[in-house]
C-alpha cells in the first residue's frame, strides 16, 4: 500500500508503477478526485478506482461514475463498518478487473488459434451468409475478396444458388455434423478437391443453433496419392497372378527336384517361400523331411527339421490354430492337395499372413506332402484394398462422364454405364442382347462388324463413329475398344469407352482454321510452352515465361534449360534427361529447379514429348513447364496439418476413444479421460482390460456396453446410443469402423448431453403442457392444409362456432365466412404468401350452427416447407362480436368526446406509443403556437418541454402511480418563447394491457406562477427582516441580560429584588418568545420528504433518552411517512416530555398499526401519565412547564402533509400519543398505499 499527499504525487507515481486499485478523496490539493480519475482514464489508466465524497454530494457521485469510477463511498457513520465495505470494495473491483483483462485474453488467444489453423474454417450463419473466416480461407479464396457478408455458394462455388448436396446445410436441418468431399472451384474450374466437414454452431445460452461452421481440408495431393495407390494395386494383382502360376509349375516339377538336393537348395533359395516335405507315417508318427532355408527370413523359425511342426503350429494365430489343424487331418483321410491360408505370430510380434499348399506323394508307408509356405500378407491387404477399390470403381463407372459399354464373343450387348445410356437415349434393358451394329446407321454396319472382328486378333481400336440414336438422330462418339481374353487366350468379348464429340466434331474444321487463335491461346495459358532441338537449345519460348521466369522469349532463345538452373540441380536434371532422350522417351512431372530472373527460385514441373519429322526422325522436343513452387510448400505443410489435427482432435468437445479388433485401445484423447474420469495412473499404466472395466463400472448397463465393444467388426454401419452413468450424467455414443494400418478398429465419440436431456425432458413437459393449455383455452386453434382443407380443431370449436371439432375437420375453412367477406380474407391470405410473411391478422364475419353471424379475429401464421412453398395456415380464431360492438358505441361515444375537446380551455393532447402528438385539441394548438391542428399532429411530445428530462420524471412518476396531476413544467412554443404549464395525464392502454400511448391536459399556469414568485419574493424579505430584527432584538436582549446579573449583586433593598425577578422573568420570556419565532419561520418552508419512522425514533433515542430507560421500537424497517423534513423534532420532543415529565419512567415503545385506510404510530410510556383535562392543553402555546412550545410545534409540524396528533393514555399509567397518518402519507416496505402513488400531490 503506498500513500500520496496529492494527486500530483499520485500521477508521477503511477508512471512508473501499477497497482491493483485507487482509493482517492475528492477534496485534495491541486486537483480534486475527479479531475485525477478522468487524466487517469484519459491517458489509458483502466486500474479500479474508489472515491471518497461527503455526505450529501450526489452531483460528486454522479460525475465520479460517469468518468469512470468503479465504486464510491460517503464518509461519516462507524469508521468499521466502512473500512469493512471498503475491502469488499477494493477485492470485488480488483477481481473484476482480473476476470475482465482474463477474458481479453482468452479472446485473444482464441483468435490466435483460429488464425494460425492451417485448415480452413468458415462461420456462417442461419441464411448460409459468411460471418468468419480464418487466414487459410482467405489465401484460398483471395481472388473473391472480400468473403464475410456473402452466401457460401456464390463466394466458393461461384453459384447464384445453394449447391447440392450440401453439408452445411444437412447440419442446420439434422442439428448433427455433415461431411462431403466437393471440388475446390476458381473462375468456375475445378482446380483441386476439399474434405468439407460442417459442424451445428449452437448458441449456449439456450442451446439453439444459429449457425455453421465449416471445417475444410485440401486434399487434392491425397486424392491424387488415391490415383496412383489404385494403379500400384493394379500392378500388385498381375504381379500375383504371375507368382501363382510360377507355384503350379513349382508343384508339378516336384518330383525332380527330390532327387536333385543341390538343384532344390538352389532354386528354394529363389523362391518367395519356405519350401518344406512334410510327412506322415503308416504308424502315425510325422515330421519334415526337409524345410528350405528361408523360414528364417519368412517365418523367423530355424529351418531344422526337427520338430519343425511344433514349433510353427506353437506360433500360429490362436484364432487360425484350429483350422489349421482341421485342415490337415481333411486333407491327410482324403489323401488331397493342402491348401491353408492363416495368421502367424513371429517371435519379434509381428503378425503376417501365409498361404500353405502342398500336395500328396504315396510312398508306401509314409505320405509326403511336398509344398511351399509363403508370405502373403501383402496380398492380402492388397485384397482388402481391392474390395474397396471394386467399390470405388462401380461409383467411377455410374458416374463417368464416358460411356461405358461391353460386349461378348457374338457382339451381343452384356452392359452399358448411365452415361451410355443417355447418350444413346436408350433404357438398360432396351440396350441389352442386342448386337453393336444395331445401333449405327445402316450405311455403316459392314463397315462396324470388320472393326469387331479385327478384337477377334488381339487388336484394340481407337476410332470415331457416328452412332444412331433412339429418336433417329446420329451423335458422333470417340471409341476406345479393348479386346477381353481368358486366360487360356479365349476371346470374351469388347470393353470400349465412348466420349460424345458430336460437338468436337462440328468444331474442328473451325478450329483447323483458327491456328492463330490456337496460338494466342498457348501465349495465353497460365503454364510456358517451350521447344528444344536435339542439343537441347530453346527454339521456341512462350510468352507466359515472363510471368514464371521473368525473362522475355528472345532472351531464352538458343540457351538451355540448364542455363537457369542451379549448378546442383543441372547435374541432377541433365542425368534425368539425357536417359529419356536416349531413348526417345516421354518426359513426364519432372520437378526442376530454376532461378528466375530477380534471383528468386522457384520449382517447375516439365512434361515433354519427342519431337519427329514427316519421315519419324527425331528433332527434339516440345513440352510445357508449370509452376509447383506453391504445390511444394503444400505438400511440405502435409506434416505440420497432421499435428494440427492431433490438436483439434485433442481440443475438441467430443471424448474420442479407438479400439482395435482384438479389444486393445489405440487411441484416447484428452476429452476423454476427463468425461470418464480416468486416473492418470490408470492411464498411464496401459493395462487396457483394467481401462475397460473402469469404465463399464460407471454405468448403469455395463454388459451391454461390453457387448457393443467385443461386437464382430465384420460390418462398417454406423450406431448411436445413449449411455446412462450411475451418478446420473448421460452421454450420447457415436461408433464406427475405421481402417488403419491394415487393420479394423472402432471409433467410439462420447458427448456429455446430460443438460441436453435434461432441456429435453423440459421441451417434453413444456408440450405437454402447450397441448393442455391448447386443448382447453378459450380461443379456437384451427389448422388448414394448402387447400384450405381443416384438418385439425381444439375442443373449444363447439363453444365458439357451435360445431363440433369433429364436424369441422374436412371441411374447407372458407364454407363458413360471410359471403361478402370471404374473397377479402382469400386474397389477404394470398398477399401474405405472396410477400412470404410468417403471419397474418384477418377479421370476418362467420356464420354459426345457430345461423346468426359473429364477428371473428383471427390471428394467422403461414407454414411454408422445407422449400419455402406455402403448407397451410393455423388460425388462433377469437370471438371480438361484442368488441366490435363496443367499438361503434365508442365511435359515437368519441364524436360527443371530440365535440367537448374542441371547446374547452385548457389544452388536450394524446399521442401514441412513440410519444408522437396523434390528437389535439384547438385551445392546445394556440397554447403551443402551432398554425393549425393539422400542423400539430405527428410532433414529438419531447419537443414541448424546455428540458426533455421533465418529460422522463413524468413518465417514470406515471409509471409509478398511473397517472400524474398537476405536473409543473416549462413548455416552449413553437417560435421558441416558454411559459408555465401544468400537466395531468395517464397512460392509455391497449387490449393486451400494454402502454399505447398517453393522454393529458396542459393548463397554462404562467398568470399564477408569477404571482407565487411575487409572493415567494415577499416571504423572503419578510423573512429576512424577522431574522435581521429578532438577531438585533437577541443581541441587546443579551446585554440586558448581562446587566441585569451586575444589578443583582448590588440589591439589597428586598422591594428592588422583587422588580428585578420581574424584569428577569420578562426578559426570559422575550427570548423564549424570539426562539419560537425562529423555529416557527421553518416549518413549511421545505418541501415534505419520505422519511423512515425507525431511524427517527432511533435518532432522537441517542440524542435524548438517558441510559436508564428502555426505548423499544416495533415499527417495521423501510416503514415510511411523507412530511416535513422537521418530522425529527417532533419524535424528540416526545421522548424529551416522557423523560423530564413522566417521572418515575422505565420504557418508551414506539408501535404502528393500520386502521382502515389509515396508518397510526403509537409512542407510549409506563411513566405519570397525563391528566384527563390536560390532554387537549399540552397542545396549547405556551402550556406546561417548560416553553411550552414543544407539543404546539410537533403538531404545527405535522398538520403540514395533513397528519393529526392527539394523547389517548390513562392517567397514573402512562401517556400515550396517536399519530395519526392519513392514506397516500405513508408506504411501507417502499411501496406506496394503494392510490398513494409515488410522491403525494
Amino acid at each position: 500500500m503506498t500513500t500520496c499527499e496529492s494527486a500530483q504525487d499520485a500521477i508521477r507515481l503511477l508512471s512508473g508503477e501499477s497497482f491493483d486499485a485507487i482509493i482517492s478523496d475528492y477534496l485534495m490539493p491541486g486537483m480534486d478526485g475527479i479531475r485525477f480519475l478522468q487524466h487517469l482514464r484519459e491517458h489509458g489508466d483502466e486500474t479500479p478506482f474508489i472515491i471518497f465524497t461527503g455526505k450529501g454530494r450526489e452531483d460528486v457521485v454522479i460525475e465520479a461514475l460517469n468518468s469512470g469510477a468503479d465504486f464510491y463511498l460517503q464518509k461519516g457513520g462507524d469508521p468499521k463498518a466502512q473500512f469493512l465495505e471498503l475491502s469488499k470494495k477494493i477485492q470485488y473491483a480488483v477481481a473484476r478487473k482480473r476476470s475482465e483483462m482474463a477474458l481479453r485474453e482468452s479472446e485473444a488467444f482464441l483468435d490466435s488459434i483460429f488464425s494460425s489453423i492451417q485448415d480452413g474454417i468458415s462461420v456462417l450463419d442461419r441464411s448460409f451468409t459468411i460471418i468468419k473466416v480464418n487466414r487459410t480461407m482467405e489465401e484460398w479464396y483471395s481472388r473473391e475478396m472480400p468473403l464475410i457478408g456473402r452466401k457460401c455458394w456464390e463466394a466458393y462455388r461461384g453459384l447464384s444458388e445453394r449447391c447440392e448436396p450440401c453439408p452445411s446445410y444437412q447440419a442446420l436441418q439434422t442439428d448433427r455434423p455433415a461431411r462431403e468431399i466437393v471440388p475446390m472451384v476458381d473462375a468456375g474450374t475445378t482446380i483441386g478437391w476439399i474434405d468439407l466437414y460442417s459442424f451445428p454452431l449452437v448458441d449456449s445460452a439456450n442451446g439453439e443453433t444459429v449457425g455453421v461452421i465449416e471445417y475444410v481440408r485440401n486434399i487434392t495431393a491425397e486424392k491424387q496419392a488415391q490415383d496412383e495407390l489404385k494403379n500400384a494395386y493394379e500392378q500388385i494383382s498381375a504381379a500375383e497372378e504371375r507368382l501363382r502360376g510360377q507355384y503350379e509349375e513349382l508343384a508339378a516339377a516336384q518330383a525332380e527336384l527330390q532327387k536333385q538336393q543341390q538343384q532344390l537348395e538352389e532354386v528354394t533359395g529363389t523362391v518367395p517361400g519356405v519350401v518344406y516335405q512334410f510327412y506322415i507315417r503308416s504308424d502315425g508318427s510325422m515330421g519334415f523331411h526337409y524345410v528350405s532355408g528361408r523360414a528364417q527370413e519368412v517365418l523367423g523359425l530355424s529351418s531344422d527339421p526337427t520338430d519343425f511342426f511344433g514349433r510353427f503350429t506353437a506360433q500360429v494365430d490362436p484364432r487360425d490354430r484350429e483350422a489349421l489343424l482341421g485342415s490337415i487331418n481333411t486333407a491327410v483321410r482324403s489323401r488331397s492337395p493342402w491348401d491353408f491360408e492363416g495368421r502367424f505370430v513371429k517371435s519379434s510380434g509381428e503378425t503376417i499372413w501365409f498361404q500353405g499348399q502342398s500336395r500328396p506323394l504315396d510312398r508306401g508307408n509314409e505320405l509326403v506332402y511336398s509344398g511351399l509356405l509363403t508370405d502373403i500378407t501383402d496380398r492380402k491387404r492388397a485384397e482388402e484394398e481391392l474390395v474397396e477399390s471394386e467399390e470405388r470403381y462401380r461409383i467411377i463407372v455410374e458416374t463417368a462422364n464416358e460411356g461405358i459399354w461391353t460386349i461378348n464373343a457374338d457382339f451381343i450387348t452384356t452392359f452399358t454405364n448411365r452415361k451410355m445410356r443417355e447418350m444413346f437415349g436408350y433404357s438398360a434393358g432396351e440396350m441389352l442382347g442386342h448386337p453393336v451394329w444395331d445401333f449405327v446407321p445402316a450405311e455403316e454396319v459392314e463397315s462396324m462388324k470388320q472393326s469387331l472382328h479385327q478384337r477377334r486378333t488381339g487388336k484394340p481400336g481407337r476410332y470415331e463413329r457416328q452412332w444412331r440414336r433412339k429418336d433417329g438422330s446420329t451423335v458422333w462418339c470417340l471409341t476406345s475398344a479393348t479386346p477381353l481374353f481368358s486366360p487360356e487366350g479365349t476371346f470374351l468379348g469388347s470393353f470400349g469407352m465412348f466420349t460424345d464429340i458430336t460437338e468436337r466434331r462440328r468444331t474442328e474444321q473451325a478450329l483447323r482454321d483458327s491456328e492463330e487463335k490456337y496460338r494466342t491461346l498457348v501465349e495465353t495459358t497460365g503454364d510456358f510452352i517451350w521447344e528444344v532441338d536435339t542439343h537441347g537449345i530453346y527454339t521456341y519460348v512462350s510468352p507466359q515465361v515472363r510471368e514464371i521466369l521473368g525473362y522475355e522469349p528472345d532472351e531464352m532463345i538458343g540457351k538451355t534449360p540448364f542455363d537457369f538452373m542451379p549448378p546442383a540441380e543441372v547435374r541432377r536434371v541433365a542425368a534425368e534427361f539425357s536417359r529419356s532422350a536416349a531413348s526417345y522417351l516421354p518426359i513426364a512431372n519432372l520437378e526442376n529447379a530454376c532461378v528466375r530472373k530477380d534471383g528468386r527460385t522457384i520449382i517447375l514441373e516439365t512434361s515433354g514429348v519427342p519431337k519427329r519429322e514427316k519421315d519419324g526422325g527425331y528433332i527434339g522436343y516440345r513440352g510445357i513447364d508449370r509452376d509447383i513452387t506453391e504445390r511444394k510448400k503444400a505438400k511440405e505443410q502435409l506434416h505440420s496439418r497432421q499435428v494440427l489435427l492431433d490438436a483439434v482432435l485433442d481440443s475438441t468437445d467430443n471424448g474420442i476413444l479407438v479400439v482395435s479388433d482384438s479389444g486393445e485401445v489405440r487411441t484416447m484423447n484428452r476429452r476423454f479421460r476427463e468425461l470418464w474420469r480416468i486416473p492418470e495412473d490408470l492411464f498411464a499404466s496401459g493395462n487396457d482390460v483394467a481401462l475397460l472395466a473402469y469404465v463399464a463400472d460407471q454405468l448403469r448397463d455395463p454388459e451391454a456396453f461390453l457387448a457393443e465393444v467385443k461386437r464382430p467388426y465384420a460390418t462398417d454401419e454406423e450406431s448411436r446410443s445413449t449411455i446412462r452413468f450411475r451418478d446420473g450424467r448421460i452421454f450420447e455414443r457415436y461408433s464406427r469402423i475405421v481402417r488403419r494400418e491394415g487393420r479394423q478398429h472402432r471409433l467410439w465419440s462420447f458427448r456429455d448431453i446430460t443438460e441436453q436431456k435434461r432441456t429435453e425432458d423440459a421441451l417434453r413437459e413444456n408440450e405437454n403442457r402447450l397441448r393442455l393449455v391448447t386443448d382447453n383455452m378459450v380461443d379456437l386453434i384451427t389448422r388448414i392444409d394448402r387447400n384450405r382443407t381443416v384438418v385439425y380443431c381444439s375442443p373449444s370449436a363447439e363453444r365458439v362456432t357451435g360445431y363440433p371439432a369433429a364436424y369441422l375437420i374436412g371441411h374447407t375453412v372458407t364454407e363458413f365466412i360471410h359471403p361478402d367477406d370471404t374473397e377479402r380474407v382469400i386474397r389477404q391470405i394470398r398477399a401474405a404468401i405472396g410477400q412470404h410473411l410468417p403471419s397474418v391478422r384477418l377479421e370476418y364475419r362467420y356464420r354459426t350452427k345457430q345461423g346468426d353471424c359473429r364477428w371473428f379475429e383471427s390471428e394467422t401464421r403461414i407454414l411454408y416447407d422445407k422449400s419455402g412453398e406455402y403448407d397451410g395456415a393455423i388460425f388462433t380464431i377469437r370471438d371480438i362480436t361484442d368488441r366490435k360492438q363496443a367499438g361503434e358505441t365508442l365511435r359515437e361515444s368519441e364524436e360527443r368526446y371530440r365535440s367537448v375537446i374542441e371547446n374547452i380551455e385548457d389544452g388536450f393532447f394524446r399521442t401514441d406509443r412513440e410519444g408522437r402528438v396523434v390528437m389535439v385539441s384547438p385551445s392546445a394548438v394556440r397554447m403551443t403556437g402551432h398554425a393549425s391542428v393539422e400542423a400539430a399532429i405527428g410532433v414529438p411530445m419531447v419537443s414541448i418541454y424546455r428540458n426533455p428530462d421533465a418529460r422522463d420524471t413524468l413518465l417514470d412518476m406515471m409509471r409509478k402511480q398511473g397517472s400524474v396531476r398537476d405536473y409543473e413544467v416549462e413548455i416552449r412554443k413553437k417560435d421558441g418563447s416558454v411559459f408555465w404549464g401544468s400537466i395531468s395525464a395517464h397512460y392509455l392502454y391497449d387490449e393486451s394491457g400494454a402502454v399505447n400511448g398517453t393522454e393529458g391536459i396542459i393548463r397554462d399556469i404562467t398568470e399564477r406562477k408569477n404571482m407565487e414568485n411575487a409572493l415567494r419574493l415577499a416571504n423572503r424579505k419578510l423573512l429576512l427582516l424577522g431574522s435581521t430584527s429578532r438577531h438585533d432584538i437577541i443581541n441587546q436582549l443579551t446585554v440586558l441580560q448581562g446587566y441585569l446579573e451586575l444589578l443583582e449583586m448590588k440589591l439589597t433593598d428586598p422591594s428592588a429584588a422583587q422588580l428585578y425577578d420581574r424584569i428577569t422573568s420578562a426578559a426570559q420570556r422575550i427570548a423564549a418568545i424570539l426562539q419560537f419565532t425562529k423555529e416557527y419561520e421553518n416549518i413549511g418552508v421545505r418541501a415534505p420528504v419520505w422519511k423512515e419512522i425507525r431511524t427517527l425514533v432511533e435518532t432522537a433515542a441517542g440524542q435524548v433518552v438517558p441510559a436508564n430507560v428502555k426505548v423499544v421500537c416495533d415499527i417495521p424497517a423501510r416503514c415510511e411517512v411523507f412530511a416535513d423534513p422537521l418530522i425529527a423534532r417532533v419524535f424528540y420532543t416526545l421522548m424529551d416530555n416522557a423523560v423530564r415529565h413522566g417521572t418515575p419512567i422505565g420504557t418508551i415503545r414506539f408501535s404502528v398499526q393500520k386502521t382502515g385506510d389509515d396508518c397510526r404510530i403509537v409512542c407510549e410510556d409506563d411513566g405519570a401519565g397525563i391528566l384527563a383535562d390536560e390532554k387537549e392543553k399540552i397542545f396549547a402555546k405556551g402550556f406546561g412547564k417548560g416553553t411550552g412550545l414543544g407539543l404546539f410545534l410537533a403538531r404545527e409540524i405535522l398538520a403540514i402533509t395533513g397528519i393529526t396528533i392527539r394523547e389517548n393514555g390513562e392517567p397514573g399509567k402512562g401517556a400515550r400519543f396517536e399519530i395519526v397518518v392519513p392514506e397516500g402519507m405513508y408506504r411501507i416496505g417502499g411501496r406506496d398505499t394503494p392510490g398513494a402513488g409515488g410522491s403525494p400531490s
